[in-house]
């Protein structure tokens, strides 16, 4: 696209991470004309800093296993996990279709296999599926390849910068001086974690602290959102994770404790159950 012109497709797609790849395979699938804005550069985000885990259940890689799972109770895990929220119903759909999207990922040529070692914070029993690396960045490749395969139109550095509303219905979305009409569209856009106005205003008690995710994740959805007088829910939930290497920012996998090992202060001492999870970790007051 280029400056100022217009263009039309059925399904919108905003945001190129795990999330954006894979509705956009989705909708090729179903037979529209689809495509995808990301404002970054190149493909990243919160997926590429992931260990690329999908959780899911039942499914033929735990079929294989001998794992029995079934829908009822991952759905139970994360109700006992999380509590109840706004988008309760969220759950069971979560749920629902949980073991039909790993089918669908490896049919469209994502690598995946069931995590058999260790069974992941909250969950009962097996169901982490991951690339064999356990490398987001590697997920998010083979979600990439299979979108080119597809001849899907995928925009890098082109951020969206508003949504175009018509009569009450959001009928498309504006990039720059571009004007993208669109039957449906989909925000795939992630958090505000890196949004401290954002943070001030719903997260107030973590504004302050370091983040170390996506520098993209900036809740441009939920900005057009509020300027259109879209309702929102959960806005004071966040994420937080134990594992921050203070020398260099990064993330540290949690599944170096789930593994065996442990957490120690300055002076070798332990001063908490790491059985918490790393989110739950991170909440506790020293």
């Amino acid at each position: 696209m280029s400056d100022g012109h217009s263009a039309s497709v059925d399904v919108l797609v905003i945001g190129a991470g795990g999330c954006g790849l894979t509705a956009a395979l989705a909708a090729h699938k179903a037979g529209v004309d689809v495509a995808i804005l990301e404002k970054a550069g190149s493909l990243g985000g919160n997926t590429a800093l992931s260990s690329g885990s999908i959780p899911a259940a039942p499914t033929r890689f735990q079929a294989c296993a001998g794992v029995e799972d079934s829908v009822a109770l991952f759905a139970g895990d994360l109700r006992a996990a999380a509590g109840s929220h706004d988008a309760d119903p969220l759950v069971d759909i979560l749920a629902e279709t949980s073991g039909a999207l790993i089918d669908f990922l490896v049919d469209c040529g994502v690598t995946l296999d069931l995590i058999t070692t260790y069974k992941h914070v909250g969950h009962t029993t097996c169901r982490l599926h991951a690339p064999p690396s356990r490398k987001g960045v590697d997920l998010l490749d083979d979600l990439a390849a299979a979108v080119r395969e597809r001849d899907i139109p995928l925009a890098l550095g082109h951020p969206a910068t508003g949504l175009i509303e018509v009569q009450g219905r959001i009928a498309g979305a504006l990039a720059g001086d571009d004007r993208i009409e669109a039957g449906a569209v989909i925000l795939a856009c992630n958090g505000f974690g890196a949004a401290s106005g954002l943070l001030t205003d719903y997260c107030p008690s973590v504004a302050e602290a370091t983040y170390a995710g996506s520098p993209d994740s900036t809740g441009d959805a939920i900005a057009w959102g509020r300027d259109i007088g879209a309702a929102t829910g959960n806005m004071a939930a966040y994420q937080s994770h134990a594992a921050l290497s203070v020398k260099t920012g990064a993330l540290m996998t949690w599944t170096l404790i789930e593994r065996g090992g442990f957490v120690v202060d300055r002076h070798g001492r332990r001063f908490g159950d790491e059985t918490l999870g790393y989110s739950g970790f991170a909440d506790l007051e020293l």
